[in-house]
């Protein structure tokens, strides 16, 4: 079985789409081959995008010289002197 899309954003973007294509359906805008082989493409997309794309764009950005960003609680770690 697929694993489900690690980022939150692209799988509400997936959701809206498949609502799209309800709303086409229910308008008799489209057939059910044509909305399954939709929906078929935006998962395939979108899971590209999750396991392919968002990866190498944080290593982009993060090789770039961004910095991470960093939690209180280890900020406090590092004031104090031992």
């Amino acid at each position: 079985m697929p694993a489900p899309l690690r980022n939150p954003t692209l799988a509400l973007v997936g959701l809206g789409v498949v609502a799209l294509l309800c709303i086409q359906l229910l308008r008799h805008a489209i057939t059910l081959e044509t909305a399954a082989w939709r929906a078929l493409l935006t998962v395939a997309v979108l899971a590209a995008v999750d396991r392919i794309a968002l990866p190498i764009g944080r290593a982009m950005l993060s090789a770039s010289g961004a910095k991470p960003r960093v939690d209180a609680a280890d900020n406090d770690d590092q004031r104090r002197v031992p």
